[in-house]
């Protein structure tokens, strides 16, 4: 994908981990538009992730629109759905197909799908934990 690096250089955002830190954060929440996207130089979210393990995050969780590959070695990938494909798509744009390919296609231990209706023998996610 072709598109301008982030505001938000590598540097800044260790920073922003350490400064998190030593307040005495140990849980660390990416969200915020499609995190997987961010990129800065040679650097992309994994090393982002990859940093905050190595200082010493119990955790790191991504939230996520799933519609990039979800190849993380993020503890956890959230994902929220806002309704069947008709809905979803009305939203946020014909993407429905592709986030329920990324979810079934995921080899990730622990996704969270976060949907907005009841649940059906239509379900998209057999054997997939949904909240």
């Amino acid at each position: 994908m072709d598109r301008p690096a982030t505001a938000v250089r590598f540097e800044e955002a260790t920073g922003v981990i350490d400064a998190f830190y030593a307040d005495g954060g140990r849980c660390l929440y990416h969200k915020g538009g499609e995190p997987f996207l961010w990129y800065d130089d040679s650097h992309s979210m994994e090393d982002i992730v990859l940093y905050a393990r190595q200082k010493g995050y119990y955790a790191v969780i991504i939230y996520t629109n799933a519609t990039k590959k979800l190849e993380s070695s993020a503890d956890t990938l959230f994902e929220s759905v806002d309704g069947p494909a008709d809905i979803y798509d009305h939203l946020r744009g014909k993407s429905f197909d592709r986030i329920i390919t990324n979810i079934a296609t995921s080899d990730h231990p622990s996704i969270y799908i976060s949907k907005i209706w009841g649940a059906s023998k239509n379900d998209p996610w057999p054997g997939k934990v949904v909240l």
